[in-house]
């Protein structure tokens, strides 16, 4: 949990904001919850990777230097730019959808999420719903 931690501190902090690669500034929090889930799974197969090669002797320190570069380093060149491609095409999406002019289009998504709501709600799944929400929050102000 601690890993997850800090890589979602490290792609918030506002020093990426002043960091420029390839003649182009970082953006920090871009992608938001969904970038961290992203590097939070690779940094789970990268984790297990080193487990299985560095002594117990060492394991202590060298997994989570190797765990947290190697997963910093793709989060800041892949993986924060597709989960900001993906958290802006689902913001798009569900923006567009909610705001259609088209009421026909708007009743559907109305009745979908009001007939899906509660037996996720009942299960305990509407959790996952989390990133979503917070997503549209970032990009459009509301849910």
């Amino acid at each position: 949990p601690m890993m997850g931690v800090v890589v979602g501190g490290i792609l918030s902090s506002r020093a990426l904001a002043y960091i420029n690669l390839f003649g182009k500034a970082l953006t920090p929090g871009r992608g938001g919850v969904i970038s961290v889930i992203l590097v939070v799974l690779l940094a789970v197969f990268i984790e297990k990777a080193c487990r299985k090669f560095v002594p117990d002797v060492l394991d202590l320190f060298v997994t989570p230097l190797v765990t947290l570069t190697l997963s910093v380093l793709a989060a800041l060149f892949i993986l924060q730019p597709v989960g900001g491609f993906i958290s802006d095409t689902i913001g798009m999406v569900v923006a567009q959808t909610i705001a259609s002019d088209n009421t026909f289009v708007s009743v559907i998504s109305g009745a979908v999420s009001g007939a899906l709501f509660l037996p996720l709600v009942m299960t305990g799944m509407h959790q996952a719903l989390t990133p979503i929400h917070a997503d549209l929050i970032a990009t459009a102000g509301y849910t």
